[in-house]
């Protein structure tokens, strides 16, 4: 008799753990917490509507989204805009002092800042060198 009111304390104990771990920390199972897909990259501009800065950098992000993911040296990479005061919790834990921000999320759960030029051009060199590619050109990178 007395194993079964372990038993069930045991349980109780592992279910509220597991609601405070997603519910409260954000944890989603074994996924790291920058919401990276297994074997895949996210580029991020993390802005806010009201920055000069984003403003101006904002048409040519969007260019690149519409375009779609990109692949370098077989690592599949999206593109993302996030407002961390519109969706707080995708920006949670994240690296932001200033906007905007850019920043490339590993599926291994690192993030790379970009500092660079705030161009198509300077997305896609900054991407295909983090991600180890051998394009000659920017164009090749974004095929």
């Amino acid at each position: 008799m007395n194993w079964k009111i372990i038993l069930l304390a045991v349980v109780v104990v592992g279910l509220l753990g597991y609601l405070y771990a997603t519910q409260v920390m954000g944890i989603q199972g074994f996924q790291s917490g920058s919401g990276v897909k297994p074997n895949e990259y996210a580029f991020t501009m993390y802005y806010a509507d009201w920055c000069g800065h984003c403003k101006k950098a904002k048409p040519e992000f969007e260019g690149l989204i519409k375009k779609g993911p990109i692949t370098v040296n077989g690592k599949k990479c999206n593109f993302q805009m996030v407002s961390p005061e519109k969706e707080p919790s995708k920006a949670k834990g994240k690296p932001i002092r200033g906007f905007p921000t850019f920043l490339l999320d590993t599926p291994d759960g690192q993030t790379v800042e970009y500092r660079g030029e705030r161009n198509t051009e300077g997305y896609l060199k900054f991407i295909n060198e983090t991600l180890g590619g051998g394009a000659s050109t920017i164009a090749d990178a974004a095929e």
